[in-house]
């Protein structure tokens, strides 16, 4: 048995597709895919506060995290850890400016229309206070971006990177899906 710690965004939920959606309608032109960490700058040429002030207005306005599906094998994902007898925790970093309370709120109704229920829900940059609240000690993480998976590393947390467009090519332990992420977890359960 072990401490799972799940990032959401790129992970189980489709941020950058509903963020995507709500800035075509703000800005009211279309958006490229989005491949970069830096989307918003890189691809769409908006300026760090531009984007700031679209994050929080789309927690605001569009209630952006109470929106959209799972992204795929994320349910299962859930099941089948929680099933195996792992405690789970969602550790993200959802903390727009001035609508952090809003985020947290969108967040815990989105995971509960999903039945998604994990043991704890963090709400945090650093993705190493799974730590903090593991039950067995024994730590393994998915996340997307890479800089989250190194420092987990780094704090002795067996962590890998969901491949995406905007995280690849660093020397990292990366999955390719969920189904393999579960196949990690069971074998590093059972050594």
């Amino acid at each position: 048995m072990a401490d799972i710690m799940i990032d959401l965004d790129g992970v189980c939920y489709d941020f950058v597709g509903e963020f995507r959606n709500f800035c075509e309608l703000e800005l009211d032109r279309n958006l490229p895919r989005v491949v970069d960490w830096n989307f918003y700058s890189v691809q769409w040429g908006l300026s760090v506060d531009e984007f700031l002030d679209l994050y929080a207005s789309a927690v605001n306005y569009f209630d952006l995290f109470s929106r959209g599906t799972p992204l795929p094998g994320s349910l299962m994902l859930w099941q089948e850890l929680q099933e195996r007898g792992h405690h789970l925790h969602v550790v993200t970093d959802r903390s727009p400016r001035g609508a952090a309370a809003k985020a947290r709120a969108q967040t815990l109704k989105w995971l509960g229309a999903w039945g998604l229920a994990p043991d704890s829900v963090q709400f945090s940059a650093d993705k190493t206070v799974i730590k903090k609240v593991s039950k067995t000690g024994f730590n393994i993480a998915i996340d997307d971006r890479w800089e989250n998976v190194r420092d987990l590393r780094e704090a002795n947390v067996l962590a890998y990177c969901l491949r995406q467009p905007w995280n690849d090519n660093r020397d990292l332990p990366y999955v390719e899906s969920l189904t393999q992420f579960i196949e990690k977890v069971d074998y590093l359960a059972n050594a």
